[in-house]
């Protein structure tokens, strides 16, 4: 190959490199049998038909593995050279040439491992055993190309989620039984609307992690601070179509989360749509989701146990509903500040110019609005809740919250 040769010339300045551990180059894998499952479950195909694509697949893999190890073999190889380039790559324009190399020949790999996965495709097509895989088999080979468009993982939280994944996984399958067409009405939604942006986005952040060190390079080799400034308006403008992308389809995911949720709950799912939502946000947005502060199962719990009047309960019931509503309010707000800052920070690769102290000023402002939702619904209820109770919502407020207690049951409000 030629980045080889062109890396062997370039030894003494590889020498004094620092080497990147653990690089890998993002690229395809073969298709497994999770992957399988997720297709017939997307394609709503029966289990003849599932039990079919495994024993493809079986053959598949035999047929292939010797051809699959050699061209895995060489990406290692590809991996590894780069990394002995290390920080070279953003010093030396020439280095950065082959740094680039080689992800064109990372790109020629990757074609021949697409290549090789696509012949299990072509295996349900030529299926003749009439279980129904030969009439799905060009979509569902286009949608496994997609989820294998492995890029770095994205600066903006939810950018690089490939939602479709998250459902197939998420959901137990006996949903796709009862809200089967639904779901999978949804699921093709999803790929109509964000399935091109995803290859976009691996597109776009492979090409600005192949030509980012060649500007490096520039701003280390620029005579002047004009050309310094040059050299770094370019690399922002290599990087935004990625990073505009990634903020696209975390936008877009959420927009699509909330429909899963919906469909899940008008169809008499309501717990499976709650514990989708939380499941996703708990996984995009760690810092804040699930909220701490959040006391809806401890006075749910209360509610449905509490022997006071129907007005009573009424009353609480409503007050609950009010507190869970602004909160969501809040807890979105917090994802679209997180979004936005997640964005800018991607753009600009300045907390100078991300604006870092206003984000965790905004951030600050918005995490202590739950908190008072919190003390403002255990100080309403607190009258009629037993002590316990009182006890338990007051040691989910922080104690840094300031010095209001909780009533006393039937009492009124003190200070420590």
């Amino acid at each position: 190959m030629s980045w080889v040769l062109r890396l062997a010339s370039l030894s003494a300045v590889l020498c004094a490199a620092t080497p990147r551990e653990g690089i890998r180059l993002s690229a395809p894998g073969p298709v497994t049998e999770e992957d399988v499952r997720r297709l017939c479950l997307l394609a709503g195909v029966g289990p003849d038909a599932s039990d079919r694509a495994r024993e493809l697949l079986i053959a598949h893999q035999q047929a292939t593995s010797q051809e699959w190890g050699r061209v895995r073999a060489d990406l290692d190889s590809l991996s590894s050279e780069l990394a002995q380039i290390g920080d070279a790559a953003h010093r030396e324009s020439e280095v950065a040439e082959v740094w680039a190399s080689g992800f064109a020949a990372r790109r020629e790999l990757a074609a021949q491992m697409f290549s090789l996965q696509d012949r299990y495709f072509q295996r349900w097509l030529a299926d003749e055993s009439n279980v129904g895989l030969s009439e799905v088999a060009p979509k569902l080979q286009h949608r496994w190309r997609r989820w294998q468009s492995t890029t770095p993982r994205s600066m903006v939280p939810g950018g690089d989620l490939q939602l479709d994944i998250f459902i197939l996984d998420t959901l137990a399958p006996p949903l796709f039984d009862g809200q089967g067409p639904e779901l999978r009405e949804l699921l093709e939604q999803y790929e109509s609307d964000c399935g091109d942006l995803h290859r976009r986005r691996s597109a776009a952040r492979l090409e600005a992690e192949s030509a980012a060190p060649a500007v490096f390079a520039l701003q280390f080799d620029a005579a002047t601070p004009e050309k310094q400034a040059s050299a770094a308006l370019r690399f922002r403008e290599l990087g935004r179509p990625a990073a505009d992308l990634d903020r696209l389809l975390a936008t877009r995911n959420l927009d699509a989360l909330e429909g899963f949720a919906a469909a899940l709950a008008s169809a008499g799912a309501p717990e499976s749509a709650s514990a989708l939502t939380d499941a996703y946000l708990a996984k995009v947005f760690p810092k804040i989701h699930p909220d701490p502060t959040d006391p809806r199962s401890i006075v749910e719990a209360w509610l449905d146990e509490h022997s006071g009047s129907a007005s009573e309960i009424a009353n609480g019931r409503a007050l609950l509903l009010a507190s869970i509503q602004q909160r969501a309010e809040i807890c979105q707000s917090m994802r679209r500040a997180l979004v936005d800052y997640s964005h800018r920070l991607a753009v600009t690769r300045s907390l100078q110019e991300a604006d870092q102290p206003r984000h965790e000023e905004t951030m600050k402002r918005l995490a202590a609005q739950p908190v008072a939702l919190t003390v403002a619904l255990r100080d309403a209820l607190a009258p009629d809740m037993p002590a316990e109770v009182v006890a338990a919502i007051d040691r989910l407020i922080p104690k840094e919250r300031g010095t209001e207690t909780p009533a006393q049951p039937g009492g009124g409000a003190r200070t420590r």
